[in-house]
């Protein structure tokens, strides 16, 4: 198994990519982390939890509501040749 993680900043002041709940821009932090498990020489499976956090509430929450910070889980098969 494999451990690895990222640290990302997000930053479009002008919402030309993605914009807050309110059509301003939005900007962004967030870290992962991520257990990579090499299955067979061409299959392996990721885990990853990612948490993002605004200054605004930019991110969507179930109904109408928005939130200034998100959670994911997230796995994957991956097949590489």
């Amino acid at each position: 198994a494999v451990l690895g993680g990222t640290i990302e900043r997000f930053d479009d002041p002008h919402a030309i990519i993605a914009n807050g709940a309110q059509g301003e821009g939005l900007e962004a932090m967030g870290y992962s982390m991520n257990l990579d498990y090499q299955l067979t020489p061409h299959l392996a499976w990721r885990n990853e939890i990612r948490h993002l956090h605004s200054q605004s509430a930019a991110f969507a929450r179930r109904g109408l509501s928005f939130s200034d910070e998100r959670l994911t889980a997230t796995t994957a098969l991956i097949m590489h040749f």
